[in-house]
């Protein structure tokens, strides 16, 4: 991208007539309103306020460039507007101004903003470049003389801090996503089955945009080689008709090197499973015979190939039928996945074979409190994790209502205080994965907590899911993470602990074995930098082995996943104590995320207290849920019975996701705790 990208002749006024700085900023705005789409008064407080910290002044010369400037959502793209006066526009104190600019870019734009900022200073640094534009007679001439000064500087990178996106399909809809793309800011390649739509793309290697969007976008890549095209690509986003579906998805799979299977052989390839058939499949893989298999926890979950110095809690994943059918007979049912254990019997051979191992288990989906006490008396199970509101009519896991889901898991967590054990909330990624804020992200989590210590529970087991969703920007994941922990840890007390126990996304890790160690490694030291100056955090590592997003993980790969974890954290350390990273503590971006999160979590929180009667009780937290102070936008199931809780967008901005309003501009919280009904006359 240039700058003569950016311009065009409607948005150059060559004889500004102007009295002040104030009037030459709204007369610019004007003209840029006119040529693109703007909220003018939206800007203009923008610009002001961004001049109140400090105007841009650049002297060359006798004279000055001013150039003011804001990162705002009254735009969709980067705009530009030139103003020469000859006289020069009174502009700080004695100064005059003989070239206004004024620079407006998307908030989600940073690193492209201030590349714009700096290209402006370098065509600036002598005065010849602004005498030859006071001399020009037209608009163009302007614009022609800007051209030739900023060749020799080449194009501004793009990308930096934002995916680079692959286009597949150069019709219509394809080239207005490539141009839009690009013009805010992004890398972008496109690709098109045939070369004869993108010639004329690929001759100029950019798109003329006219439109919501205008102006050149230039592109990356245009090309018709796919291999080529998705090279280093973070998304690919296919933009053709239906009828096209399934030719591209060949195209895009043979160019990743994936070759389509039928049904039976990916069953195969998962559960390493044989037979003609697939009920002769099933009744091959150990992982579906129940524990009365001979070496079916060796075989799958837990083997001496697992050093126990190494893991030291197991985990054992239940199947649907273990969680919703328990004790009850299985004929004819499917096993839905994870191990199915059906007496009390199965689950003491668990604690046997696991030994010296602490285990634990997933929770049930119906006679909750029963599968506890049963989970306590046969594997004295580490700690208990519950869903609240998930694992229920929700997302289909189970056959109870919201309100009979948290009638059972209050009554459980009552025994689990009882028992002494830990408890954790598995209730935040589970809003997450419905599209749910990074607000919500952090209440849902102070919810819990506040239940848990309320019914007397001693122990918390904080869990917190990374990169979810897997677009998650780590500094947003960071500033998640603490905002969280400064919230639940004002619980703490003599009577109430805190544990932190960070993993990797379920969606993170890519189906690339080499790539998924790499990011296994790379989320490592994204946990230990949540607190990177509290050797003791985090008190719990859930490790996720790599092959997450291709197989089951057998015995090697869960050990390969450990030493992965364990190596990369005490390397990270290493080069943290010898300065060799940067020390995130401090970080001003993270730390400026925190703050903002804290406040608006403060807010909702404060909000449920004052209008929910009795908020931590089951009564209480269906009216938390049920009056949209929770907002899932991509819920799956109940969606009339929660339509307060749907009604709200949400988009990712930056890495972080912000609950929006229909145009896609955030929403300030207190804007929506304001609009959310009052939950004491019911949702």
């Amino acid at each position: 991208m240039k700058i003569t990208n950016i311009l065009s002749p409607e948005t150059v006024v060559t004889d500004l007539a102007s009295a002040g700085r104030e009037e030459a900023i709204r007369l610019l705005v004007d003209v840029l309103s006119k040529a693109r789409p703007l909220d003018t008064e939206t800007t203009l407080k923008d610009i002001a306020a961004r001049e109140r910290a400090g105007p841009t002044l650049i002297p060359t010369g006798s004279r000055f460039v001013a150039v003011p400037h804001a990162r705002t959502s009254a735009c969709k793209q980067f705009v530009m507007a030139l103003g020469l006066s000859r006289q020069g526009v009174p502009w700080n104190g004695p100064n005059r101004a003989s070239l206004v600019v004024v620079i407006l870019g998307p908030p989600e734009t940073h690193a492209l903003y201030l590349r714009v900022l700096s290209r402006i200073a370098r065509l600036f640094e002598t005065a010849d470049l602004l005498e030859s534009m006071l001399q020009a007679s037209s608009a163009r001439d302007v614009i022609a003389l800007l051209a030739a000064a900023e060749e020799p500087l080449g194009e501004m990178a793009t990308g930096d801090g934002m995916p680079t996106f692959c286009v597949l399909g150069a019709g219509h809809g394809g080239l207005a996503m490539a141009a839009h793309l690009a013009l805010t800011g992004c890398r972008v390649n496109l690709f098109n089955r045939t070369d004869a739509r993108i010639e004329f793309v690929r001759a100029r290697c950019g798109i003329d945009a006219d439109g919501e969007v205008n102006g050149f976008a230039s592109l990356n890549v245009v090309g018709s080689n796919a291999a080529e095209a998705m090279d280093d690509c973070d998304v690919l986003m296919v933009v053709v008709p239906a009828t096209a579906h399934r030719d591209i998805a060949r195209t895009v799979a043979a160019a990743l090197g994936i070759r389509g299977n039928t049904a039976r052989e990916w069953l195969y390839l998962a559960y390493d499973a044989a037979g003609k058939t697939l009920h002769d499949a099933m009744r091959a893989n150990p992982g579906y015979s129940g524990i009365r298999a001979p070496g079916v926890i060796e075989h799958r979950y837990i083997s001496e190939d697992v050093p126990m110095s190494l893991v030291p809690i197991a985990s054992i994943g239940t199947s649907q039928l273990t969680q919703a059918n328990f004790g009850q007979d299985w004929a004819g049912k499917p096993n839905g996945g994870g191990v199915p254990l059906n007496s009390p019997q199965e689950f003491s051979a668990v604690w046997r074979a696991a030994r010296p191992m602490l285990v634990r288990a997933y929770a049930g989906t119906r006679n909750i409190s029963a599968l506890a006490r049963m989970c306590e008396e046969t594997i004295y199970i580490a700690w208990h994790a519950l869903s609240l509101w998930w694992f229920c009519q929700t997302d289909g896991r189970g056959p109870n209502t919201v309100r009979e889901n948290l009638q059972q898991h209050v009554e459980t967590l009552k025994y689990v205080a009882a028992t002494g054990k830990p408890f954790e909330p598995n209730v935040p990624h589970h809003f997450a994965f419905r599209g749910a804020d990074d607000v919500t992200y952090v209440v849902s989590a102070v919810i819990a907590a506040r239940l848990a210590k309320s019914l007397g529970v001693r122990h918390l087991v904080l869990q917190n899911m990374l990169n979810t969703p897997k677009c998650t920007w780590g500094i947003q994941d960071l500033a998640k993470s603490r905002a969280m922990l400064v919230l639940v840890r004002e619980l703490e007390d003599e009577a109430f602990r805190v544990i932190l126990q960070p993993r990797g996304g379920l969606d993170y890790f890519s189906p690339d074995m080499d790539k998924a160690k790499a990011q296994l490694a790379a989320v490592t030291a994204l946990m230990d930098d949540i607190e990177p100056h509290n050797a003791a955090s985090p008190g719990v590592i859930h490790v996720v082995s790599y092959c997450e997003a291709s197989h089951l993980a057998d015995p090697n790969v869960v050990n390969e996943s450990v030493k992965i974890t364990r190596q990369a954290l005490q390397e990270y350390r290493g080069l943290r104590a010898k300065g060799q990273i940067d020390d995130m503590s401090g970080h001003l971006e993270v730390a400026e995320r925190t703050e903002d999160l804290l406040a608006q979590a403060r807010t909702v929180l404060s909000f449920i207290e004052s209008t929910i009667p009795r908020p931590y009780t089951p009564e209480g937290l269906y009216r938390i849920f049920a009056s949209g102070f929770l907002p899932v936008p991509y819920l799956w199931e109940c969606k009339d019975e929660f339509r307060q809780a749907v009604q709200w967008p949400t988009r990712v901005i930056c890495g972080s996701v912000k609950v929006v309003d229909e145009r896609g501009v955030p929403v300030p919280v207190m804007d929506r705790m304001q609009r959310t009904p009052s939950t004491r006359q019911g949702p």
